[in-house]
């Protein structure tokens, strides 16, 4: 029979798997868990905060199974020197769940149908909380506009993690829903202050997966904000709608783009850092953050290699992302959504050209 740990590391594995998306990548076996390992690295160097103690521990243990992989991971690589407490683990498992959440919404990464809905859903908050454009957001100003929509997700979910933490402890534990691919859908408790911050954290991290950034400002200022939605579609124009999402920025272990990712380390130990300022009393601590670390240069154009970054723009033009469906499909986001409403894309268009032909017929 197996072992509780061993249930667990196998729980854990299935529910750290990969998605489809446009964003750092998230861990399985097959790819580094960009999101994952910035988030715990970050953790461990607030492991020690004495106010951990003061978090509640929910009584159930399923939570506990899916978060000893990462207590041991952090071990494994000399992050931390001794296992954590239950209240630093139950902290850092529900930060990795919310940082989880903004790509996942809690389902199965191998339900493609729900990760494209997620992914091409043409909503500027839905972009907005991966660093990227709206549809809307049209040059010139597009990245401005990017810029200040992911800085309102961000403020926002930081806002809501503080909120949550001064509630009641009884109030402080919340739950979420994981997918355990080839199990179950389940309902897992987490710290409702940590999950939140997750999601901060997601927004904020992928703001160098889905930007250029100006090496000559140590990668603090953005340059230029990519565009995933619209790029997924036949209509897409870079001069009109940005450079196109890159796959190769999101693979935080790639070479060329290791000062990113260091980069990325420093704003995620920043915004640990003030999510216990602001606790204390700081109310200007996420205000730092956000212009430390989330602001645009302005005057970068293609005329000027936005602003004399040609590497960094080669390095985001790599492996592009591109049209998911035929050419022959003719629809776009700005087309097929009314005011209000969020409609599947893909199934849209994928239906569309039958229909037209049956009428045809």
């Amino acid at each position: 029979m197996w072992s509780r740990v061993s249930v667990g590391a196998l729980a854990a594995m299935a529910w750290l798997q990969a998605v489809p998306a446009g964003a750092y990548t998230i861990q399985s076996g097959l790819t580094e868990g960009c999101h994952e390992r910035i988030t715990a690295e970050a953790f461990a160097a607030f492991v020690d905060e004495p106010v951990w103690a003061e978090v509640p521990v929910p009584e159930g243990d399923t939570w506990r199974k899916l978060a000893l992989p990462l207590n041991q991971w952090l071990l494994e690589e000399a992050l931390i020197e001794e296992e954590l407490s239950d209240p630093q683990l139950f902290v850092l498992f529900s930060l990795v769940a919310g940082v989880r959440a903004p790509d996942t919404n809690g389902r199965s990464s191998s339900d493609l149908a729900t990760q494209r809905s997620i992914h091409a859903n043409p909503r500027p908050e839905a972009q907005y909380v991966h660093g990227l454009r709206a549809p809307e957001d049209d040059e010139p100003g597009g990245s401005q506009a990017a810029v200040i929509g992911t800085r309102a997700s961000i403020r926002q979910s930081f806002s809501q993690a503080i909120a949550a933490w001064r509630d009641s402890s009884e109030t402080q534990i919340s739950s979420a829903p994981v997918t355990i691919d080839f199990y179950d859908l389940l309902t897992v408790e987490v710290w409702r202050p940590g999950f939140l911050l997750g999601e901060a954290a997601h927004a904020l991290q992928d703001t160098f997966a889905h930007a250029i950034r100006s090496e000559a400002f140590d990668y603090t200022e953005m340059v230029h904000v990519l565009n995933y939605v619209d790029a997924i579609y036949k209509g897409f124009s870079e001069s009109r709608d940005g450079i196109a999402h890159s796959r190769h920025l999101d693979r935080c272990d790639a070479a060329d783009v290791g000062p990113l990712r260091e980069a990325a380390d420093s704003a995620m130990q920043d915004l640990l850092a003030a999510f216990l300022r602001t606790q204390a009393g700081d109310s200007a601590a996420i205000n730092e953050v956000l212009d430390g670390w989330v602001t645009l240069q302005e005057g970068c154009t293609h005329e000027n290699d936005f602003c004399d970054n040609a590497s960094a723009v080669a390095i985001a033009r790599q492996d592009a992302t591109g049209p998911v469906l035929p050419k022959w499909m003719t629809c776009s986001a700005r087309t097929v959504t009314a005011p209000g409403t969020w409609v599947p894309v893909a199934v849209v268009c994928v239906l569309l050209p039958f229909a037209v032909r049956r009428r045809r017929s």
